[in-house]
This record gives C-alpha cells, sequence and structure tokens, in this order.
C-alpha cells in the first residue's frame, strides 16, 4: 500500500529512523555531523578474504553548511565475500524498498532489479531523486552497492 511521501524539506533528523524497523537504527541525529548513521551490520554469516563479512549500513546527511537541510539518505552494502553477494543483494533491496516506501511513497520500478543484477541507474520520482551505483572494487575482491535519495533539483 502506497503512504504519503516525505517531504524533502523536512529536517535531517526526521530521516535518522527510517530503517530503525527494517533492523538499521541510527545512533540518533548528530549536530556536528549534520546527519545520522546506523551501525555496519553484517548480512551474510562467512566472512571473505579481507576477514570481513558483507554488511550494509544506512545513512542520513544534511549539508554541511546546512545540517537542517538534507543532502541525501543512503544505504551502502559491502560485498567481502561474492560467493554471498546473492544473499547480501537481497537484504539491500528488502531495506531500500522498505526505505523507498516511506520516503516516496512507494516502490520504484526496477529498484530490485537494478540492485540484483550489480547494476547502476538513475531516476526522479516525485519530489526525489534516486540514485544505485554499484563499483567493483580495483582488488577484484568484491564490490560495494550505494542507493541514494536525494531531493530532487
Amino acid at each position: 500500500m502506497a503512504q504519503a511521501p516525505l517531504l524533502p524539506s523536512a529536517h535531517t533528523r526526521t530521516f535518522c529512523a527510517l530503517a530503525a524497523d527494517l533492523g538499521y537504527p541510527s545512533r540518533g541525529y548528530k549536530l556536528h555531523t549534520g546527519g545520522c548513521a546506523s551501525d555496519m551490520k553484517d548480512v551474510t554469516p562467512v566472512a571473505g578474504s579481507n576477514g570481513l563479512n558483507n554488511n550494509l549500513a544506512f545513512y542520513a546527511m544534511g549539508d554541511i553548511n546546512k545540517p537542517e537541510k538534507l543532502k541525501r539518505v543512503s544505504l551502502i552494502l559491502n560485498i567481502n565475500n561474492p560467493k554471498e553477494q546473492t544473499k547480501a543483494q537481497a537484504e539491500l533491496s528488502r531495506v531500500a524498498i522498505g526505505v523507498a516506501r516511506k520516503i516516496i511513497g512507494k516502490e520504484p520500478a526496477d529498484l530490485d532489479a537494478v540492485i540484483r543484477n550489480s547494476s547502476s541507474k538513475k531516476w526522479i520520482s516525485g519530489k526525489w531523486s534516486i540514485e544505485i551505483k554499484t563499483t567493483k572494487w580495483p582488488t577484484g575482491k568484491g564490490q560495494d552497492t550505494t542507493v541514494h535519495f536525494r531531493p530532487s533539483k
């Protein structure tokens, strides 16, 4: 069911609890950083060759000069163990869809497919710009996928 979208003009702290019910509570709004973040959470049980598990975190960041002005809401997935990539991407998709429903009031078309295919895409939905970007690491041992929700210009 669609819900009313959040306004990009809302204070950054308004966005800090968006992922709490999805398992990613933030540590609270910090004026000195102009934002909030969850802890990095392991989303798969087996570490990669670098000794780290695949992990995911939630962020809401304000503009550095006007911290009350939202710059972006982000989810960042680090794939440290490519053998467990599918499971990690499923978790990112679940959380991104949940956050999107709160921010824009619906699930963006293609969001799940773009994440699961390790693709990149930008699109506008109402007053929001959504960007998914997957970057393969130069080491060849993993990748990161970011999902950003930004006020559209």
